[in-house]
């Protein structure tokens, strides 16, 4: 007798087969996922952490600095400035007004204000917004030989608890 079908044996080794590669292809599916996410959110981290680097590193190049900072440690920093040269009409000029670079984290964010305290007038008042991370922000100074090292680091958490790090640093030659 000629029969054609399938045996419940052929049917169950099928069912078990398909089971088998079902979870292979959800188990690589769900680490191309992951892969995928984790690599969106060091994107993310990359330029979220650069841009503020690159700002930082703009306002610190802007200040000049001829004096000790008052406070410079923890999640601040205030430097203050009394004498530079401008340009005027082609002629370096001494410019005696105070001058005051503050850099803070505040609301999950940078604060970052320049102000000219001797005409009360502030140049850059700006907060950096952080998203989809958590800030803390580290800040240190150093003096040596006549030159201060302003040093930051900026740590950002992402929602898995992982930790991107971008450090700045400024040296600032200080008068004899």
């Amino acid at each position: 007798m000629d029969k054609k079908g399938i045996t419940l044996v052929e049917l169950l080794a099928a069912l078990v087969l398909f089971g088998i590669v079902a979870a292979l292809v959800s188990t690589i599916l769900t680490t191309i996922i992951r892969a995928n996410k984790d690599i969106q959110i060091s994107t993310q981290a990359n330029s979220e952490g650069n841009y503020l680097v690159t700002v930082l590193e703009s306002e610190f190049s802007k200040f000049e600095l001829d004096t000790l900072p008052t406070t410079c440690s923890g999640t601040s920093c205030i430097l203050t400035s009394n004498a530079r040269f401008v340009l005027v009409d082609n002629n370096l000029e001494l410019d005696l007004d105070t001058l005051q670079l503050s850099i803070s984290e505040e609301s999950n964010g940078i604060r970052i204000i320049n102000e000219n305290l001797t005409d009360s007038i502030v140049m850059t008042n700006r907060l950096l917004i952080v998203d989809y991370f958590d800030l803390n922000l580290s800040i240190s100074h150093s003096i040596i030989d006549n030159k201060l090292r302003v040093q930051i680091e900026i740590e950002l958490i992402d929602e898995y608890s992982k930790s991107h790090i971008y450090l700045f640093s400024f040296i600032y030659e200080l008068p004899a």
